[in-house]
């Protein structure tokens, strides 16, 4: 049985409560803020991440500088070395 102030309440039975609505409400701002802390979360891990990529880019530059180098220096050793077998024939 309803209890007499809603017999005549100008909204249909099937209308949610306000309490439900209130409830609805508050739960979707409880998602909304753990929404917001994930979002910051990510954001900070983003920052995170793109901080160490680019210290590893630069590492690898740094690499494949000495790797060239090196490189470039075999093949000048390996250069000479054909060229003074050459004149001791």
């Amino acid at each position: 049985l309803l209890p007499p102030s809603l017999h005549h309440s100008p909204f249909p039975p099937s209308l949610p409560s306000t309490v439900a609505l209130t409830e609805q409400v508050q739960a979707l701002q409880r998602d909304k803020e753990i929404l917001k802390t994930n979002l910051n979360k990510a954001e900070e891990e983003v920052k995170l991440l793109f901080e160490e990529n680019r210290a590893l880019d630069e590492a690898n530059k740094r690499l494949l500088c000495l790797l060239e180098k090196e490189q470039k220096h075999r093949s000048e050793r390996k250069h000479s070395a054909s060229n003074s077998t050459k004149f001791v024939r």
